[in-house]
């Protein structure tokens, strides 16, 4: 206190700046122990699991329907006050509700909401640490109603066409923004403000748009994967190419196993492979908590096969190899940097 004092005496600063900052931080304060004793109390009534550092600025509504689930991670942070919300005024406090005793709502460690309504009706919304959410979002498991027959839409609750909301770390969703039932983002993903999400959005990609549909969520993902694409037929020509036996072949070769005239041994057949993953992958047959698992243990395969790379590699075989392989891999950027520019440029351009 005495350090802050002194430093308002070097800025100078009037008798109104330190009362307009007085009120500040005495607002804040005020607003969060109100807010997290009330949390805290109604958590304990109404069975809802709060780890510790839990904070709340301004009420907060809990409505945990029996059976279900509401779990808030450690330092979890609810911002229900316009006072407290930095970047916009708040239409209404946080809210956290279930409908169904399979309903569940998980958040992770240090998660931050500022006027988010939360609602899993039967189904999971789960986000994951350290995401932040902006003001005034809205994230559902349901559309609420049957979509048809029309005439009994009013009275049809559909609890079969809910689906689970799932998402990942180190997220940022903007203010105003919507995540409707189905969704899934990945880690590190940004939700631009006033974006309404209702397909996937991929891992470290940015979502914006007044309506981010399928097309949208899709684009990121052919942004990302254009130029990998591209490589893969490239790679099959110039393996045929390269694994021909000339004429002049040594009789050590003979060894190898061979039909015809190319040398399969060395073929990439991950470039076929990877064709072949990309239809199996479209026709939808496989389940997503499988692909999940299959990406992360590909994350894994890739990063032991770079250090074996690695481990593998010297200066002195790069001397011995020459330049031949950096003009290969010029011609292969040039390619995908070059091609993959054109080829997306055209893609978007459809509109389809």
């Amino acid at each position: 206190m005495i350090g802050k004092l002194r430093k308002a005496i070097e800025r100078r600063l009037s008798w109104r700046d330190v009362l307009s900052y007085l009120a500040i931080a005495s607002q804040r304060a005020w607003s969060q122990w109100r807010g997290t004793c009330a949390l805290r109390v109604k958590a304990f009534l109404f069975g809802v699991e709060l780890g510790s550092g839990v904070l709340a600025c301004g009420p907060v509504i809990l409505g945990r329907w029996p059976g279900s689930r509401i779990r808030l991670g450690a330092g979890c942070s609810l911002i229900s006050s316009s006072r407290r919300c930095t970047a916009s005024t708040l239409y209404a406090p946080v809210r956290l509700r279930t409908y169904a005793p399979t309903a569940r709502i998980e958040l992770a460690q240090g998660v931050q909401l500022s006027g988010t309504s939360i609602t899993a009706r039967s189904r999971t919304v789960s986000i994951g640490k350290d995401t932040m959410v902006g003001p005034n979002c809205v994230i559902t498991d349901s559309d609420f109603h049957a979509h048809w027959p029309a005439e009994t839409r009013h009275i049809e609750p559909a609890f079969d066409l809910d689906r689970d909301v799932t998402i990942g770390a180190n997220v940022w969703i903007g203010m105003n923004s919507l995540i409707l039932k189905g969704v899934t983002i990945g880690d590190g993903a940004i939700v631009a403000a006033g974006s309404v999400v209702v397909r996937d959005v991929p891992a470290h990609a940015v979502a914006a748009g007044q309506a981010v549909s399928a097309d949208a969520g899709n684009t990121a993902v052919i942004v990302k994967m254009i130029r990998v694409i591209m490589i893969a037929p490239l790679l099959i020509c110039l393996g045929f190419w390269l694994n021909r036996f000339p004429e002049d072949q040594p009789e050590e070769a003979s060894r190898v196993p061979s039909y015809g005239t190319y040398n399969f041994s060395t073929f990439p057949w991950f470039a076929i492979l990877f064709i072949v993953c990309i239809g199996i992958n479209s026709l939808g047959i496989i389940p997503h908590q499988a692909v999940s698992i299959i990406n992360s243990l590909d994350i894994f395969m890739l990063t032991m096969a770079m250090c074996a790379l690695g481990m593998e590699t010297s200066l002195e075989k790069v001397r011995t190899v020459g330049p031949k392989p950096f003009l290969l891999a010029g011609v292969l950027a040039l390619w995908l940097l070059g091609g993959g520019y054109f080829v997306t440029r055209f893609i978007l351009s459809l509109n389809l």
